[in-house]
């Protein structure tokens, strides 16, 4: 589960493996450009290349929370193996169909202004 995003065109690729020895496994990966096979063994499933900048809250800030709910990321990610990847970037669970990269949209939350004494704001973020 990682999200590699870019604003400008990588000089090779986003993700990549090399070298004759390499055996890994790359799963639901999500990236702005390639996946790239330099040689080695590689098992892929689920990654997501040239992914639109516009899945992401603010790339340039490197805020890569994804936006949109019905967005192709979201509930595509295949289970891993119970402590593998249990969480997101922001230690949130991951679901029983995980999203692709690094961060799982969750159902959003309401900020209330609890804190400061008024109910009267409503407001939905995701996280």
């Amino acid at each position: 589960h990682n999200t590699v995003a870019s604003t400008q065109t990588p000089s090779a690729s986003s993700i990549e493996w090399r070298y004759i020895a390499t055996d890994v496994t790359l799963a639901n990966n999500l990236v702005t450009d390639r996946i790239w096979d330099r040689g080695g063994t590689a098992y892929l499933s689920t990654n997501l290349e040239f992914a639109p900048l516009g899945l992401f809250r603010n790339v340039p800030a490197g805020t890569l929370h994804l936006v949109d709910p019905i967005s192709s990321p979201v509930g595509a990610g295949t289970p891993l193996a119970s402590g593998v990847c249990d969480g997101d970037f922001d230690g949130q669970p991951r679901d029983t169909v995980p999203d692709v990269g690094a961060d799982e949209l969750g159902e959003p939350l309401y900020a209330d202004d609890f804190e400061s004494g008024t109910t009267s704001r409503w407001t939905v973020t995701h996280f």
